[in-house]
């Protein structure tokens, strides 16, 4: 880079480039600095006291050139579209063999009105696709529904079984309460008519008296057991609670 000689072989690339337009100034302009730089960089191989300062200047220059190549290509005008030519009518029967074809230019309307089917058939997918999103969106929402009234359902029959249970349960509760109730009723009513019977017997025994064997025979008490009124030891002389057994 020694002499500057680098800065004016880009400046010259570039006027040269202007002459076709600013953008082929900057594209030229571009390579030169990254030729540039490139024998910047050998240099700098070659010069091992210079390499530092050679090595960052030739990487300044590259970049810049790259920049300048980028803006060029950026700014360089889009190639015009050619239209073909229609081909020619056939000629007539009255028309001479000496007669040239013409070409017919395509139409302005022809080539504004060609691109509408392309347009419609792009938005026709788009509209598909929202019907199709549409109808996905009311499944889902429908089906979240579903779920959220058979959801609510099998809790309602969940309760509604756990209140018959607990009702089941209350009943029986209820029931065997009042089974033994009744049972401790039945058994003192029992036991009352027992003791009542029993000091009934107590009373019989203390008022009938059998002097003997015949004497029961005679009431027709015979045989008679312990407990029985008129029973006596004298009357049983085994001793094994039954009297006048013969």
């Amino acid at each position: 880079m020694r002499g500057r000689w680098g800065y004016v072989v880009i400046a010259v690339l570039f006027l040269i480039g202007t002459a076709a337009g600013v953008a082929s100034g900057l594209v030229l302009a571009g390579l030169g600095a990254l030729g540039v730089a490139a024998v910047a960089l050998v240099k700098s191989f070659l010069r091992p006291a210079a390499r530092p300062r050679q090595r960052i200047t030739a990487a300044i220059t590259a970049v810049a050139g790259v920049a300048s190549f980028i803006a060029g290509v950026a700014l360089a005008p889009a190639p015009e579209s050619t239209f073909v030519a229609q081909p020619a009518s056939p000629p007539s029967a009255s028309s001479t063999p000496t007669s040239s074809p013409t070409k017919q230019s395509p139409s302005p309307t022809a080539s504004t009105t060609s691109p509408t089917p392309a347009r419609s058939s792009a938005a026709t997918p788009t509209e598909a696709d929202r019907r199709a999103a549409a109808e996905s969106k009311a499944k889902a929402e429908a089906n979240a529904k579903a779920q959220a009234a058979k959801k609510a359902a099998a809790k309602k029959a969940a309760a509604k079984k756990a209140a018959a249970k607990k009702a089941a349960a209350k009943k029986a509760a209820a029931k065997k309460a009042a089974a033994k109730k009744a049972a401790a009723k039945k058994a003192a009513a029992k036991k009352k008519a027992a003791a009542k019977k029993k000091a009934s017997a107590k009373k019989q025994n203390s008022s009938a008296y059998y002097a003997n064997c015949d004497a029961v025979r005679a009431a027709g008490a015979a045989p008679i057991h312990a407990g029985d009124p008129g029973y006596s030891r004298k009357l049983d002389r085994d001793g094994d609670g039954v009297g006048c057994e013969n």
